[in-house]
């Protein structure tokens, strides 16, 4: 298949080297808290997958099987897991998890013993059932692979994109990652827009060793320097992050993060919230009680700088907060077979648009181009005028259905102004007026109607 649009690729093959420092864009945070919510407000044009981490990095490609190591930690893929429609076990005695196959990073199958072995734990072998929610992610299979090792521990890891590796074509739009701690591996789930055979690059930031700890009191509005950057703490406040949510701005519109407060039945949490500078700085923030111990972790995350750390305990329990940093930076290429259990259809396929989607739910328009676009690596370009599909089309659920089906009823239902064009040369479906609509809007132009 031939190469897609390559950009997104080599931006993260080419992680971003440091800029300087704005240290003036930590008070460009406003935080208030209304009720059991907290909202953080901040510039619109902060979130950008590419920035830089503050760190020069080393680039490396790591086969399957094939590790980094150093003299104080140890970086490898353990295993991996594929799940999905059409992949996973059927749900049995109205279970909510099922289990997954794991697969060593050559992609064998790897039994119970050899999980254990390697580190997985019982809730790791295992998966919530999820899909019939109507989320048009789940129309793909999901990926988890599990990152290691526990006992030679390198620190944090971010993941960058999803790739074909033979088209270069990205196939994910977000990630979710777990750190490795001492009793658990670490590991990165992402939702892969592809149903066929076909090898993927993982592309992660990890951080192996130089470990720089820092650790001060939590007073809100204080600036820590650090390696690479700077932190600012926005506050500390009674309640938890399990539910929390961000919305996207513009370069003239602030975007906001909401954290509901409240916390579980029987559960006493903090929840301190800091920003940093660069906006993706490498930095691991925990919370310390009056024993100079760490608190139980109740939950954390990250958004375009923002950092979230929680513990059990109440907000005035927190004495002292610890930063560490590790300056040794490498941007890794994991190389991963194709996706195993696919079905036989599945393996050879020459023309992405005779695909079938076992399951497809699409809620609205924009849906229905996402779905054509994702599965066949093809730009689904907007048009700069509206186009409205009848609206008694959604909620629509089709099954074992190709992109060609689906692209053929979404032309069938388009206006009768217009028409789609698959352009094989830019590699790009486009809806247009027709010729003579097209004759019309020239004709108005140029009489100026």
């Amino acid at each position: 298949m031939a190469l897609r649009d390559t950009n997104a690729y080599f931006k993260a093959i080419s992680p971003t080297p440091p800029r300087a420092l704005d240290l003036q864009s930590l008070d460009q945070v406003s935080v208030k808290v209304e009720g059991e919510t907290l909202t953080a407000t901040y510039p619109g044009n902060w979130s950008n997958g590419y920035e830089s981490d503050g760190f020069e990095h080393v680039v490396d490609r790591l086969k399957p099987g094939e590790k980094l190591e150093t003299a104080d930690a140890t970086f490898e893929l353990v295993a991996f897991a594929v799940s999905g429609p059409g992949i996973s076990k059927a749900v049995t005695n109205q279970k909510d998890y099922v289990r997954v196959d794991h697969f060593s990073p050559e992609g064998k199958p790897l039994d119970a013993a050899a999980l254990k072995k390697a580190g997985l734990k019982k809730w790791d072998m295992e998966d919530y059932h999820s899909f019939s929610s109507g989320n048009l992610d789940e129309t793909f299979p999901k990926l988890k692979v599990r990152l290691g090792s526990m006992l030679r521990r390198p620190g944090y890891i971010s993941a960058i994109g999803l790739f074909d590796a033979r088209t270069h074509a990205e196939l994910s739009s977000g990630s979710s990652t777990w750190q490795i701690s001492s009793n658990s591996l670490g590991g990165v789930e992402v939702t892969v827009h592809a149903w066929h055979a076909t090898p993927l690059e993982l592309v992660l930031d990890v951080e192996l060793d130089g470990k720089v700890v820092v650790e001060t009191n939590p007073i809100p509005d204080m600036r820590v320097t650090l390696p690479g950057g700077e932190v600012k703490m926005l506050g500390l406040w009674d309640g938890s992050s399990h539910s929390w949510s961000s919305s996207s701005g513009s370069s003239r519109d602030p975007a906001t993060t909401r954290i509901d407060l409240r916390s579980r039945e029987k559960e006493t949490n903090a929840l301190a919230l800091f920003v940093t500078e660069p906006r993706r700085l490498g930095v691991q923030i925990e919370l310390l009680n009056a024993r100079g111990k760490v608190m139980e972790s109740s939950g954390g995350g990250g958004s375009a700088g923002l950092r979230v750390a929680g513990g059990r305990g109440h907000a005035e329990d927190v004495k002292q907060v610890r930063f560490t940093v590790y300056t040794n930076h490498h941007r890794v290429v994991l190389q991963l077979p194709p996706l195993p259990n696919l079905p036989p259809e599945y393996q050879h396929v020459d023309n992405l648009f005779d695909v079938r989607l076992p399951q497809v739910q699409i809620d609205y328009e924009y849906e229905f181009q996402r779905a054509i676009e994702q599965t066949t690596q093809m730009k689904f370009r907007y048009t700069p005028f509206t186009v409205n599909m009848p609206t008694n089309m959604f909620p629509m659920l089709r099954t074992n259905v190709t992109p060609a089906e689906l692209l053929a009823e979404y032309r069938r239902n388009l206006t009768n102004t217009c028409t789609v064009v698959v352009d094989e040369q830019k590699n790009e479906i486009r809806v247009e007026l027709k010729q003579v609509e097209k004759l019309k809007q020239w004709l108005r132009n140029k009489l100026h109607l």
